[in-house]
């Protein structure tokens, strides 16, 4: 669902798909809750990344997974404060008209 929205976003024809929060539901209630006899040990240390692209190094966590067949990564940084939040004016158009 995520990457139908991204191609929307990136001008490309909306795709149809489907979503069954029922099933999703489904499926996290069925993980259960308990605990795993042998929890793994995590050493994050292994997964630190430096992004020297800002006013100093900064040491983060990668990001893990893939998102399609693509490995996330951080690209870059900025200064602390440097990037303040802005909004569009307008909101943008979820369904083109044509």
């Amino acid at each position: 669902m995520l990457l139908a929205l991204a191609g929307v976003q990136r001008g490309e024809p909306a795709r149809c798909i489907s979503l069954s929060l029922a099933r999703t539901a489904q499926w996290l209630m069925g993980a259960g809750l308990g605990h795993p006899e042998h929890p793994r040990e995590a050493n994050p240390d292994d997964h630190l990344v430096t992004l020297s692209d800002a006013a100093r190094p900064v040491r983060v966590i990668a990001p893990v997974g893939l998102v399609g067949e693509r490995v996330p990564a951080w690209a870059s940084t900025t200064e602390l404060g440097a990037d303040p939040p802005s909004f569009p004016d307008e909101a943008p158009t979820r369904y083109p008209v044509e």
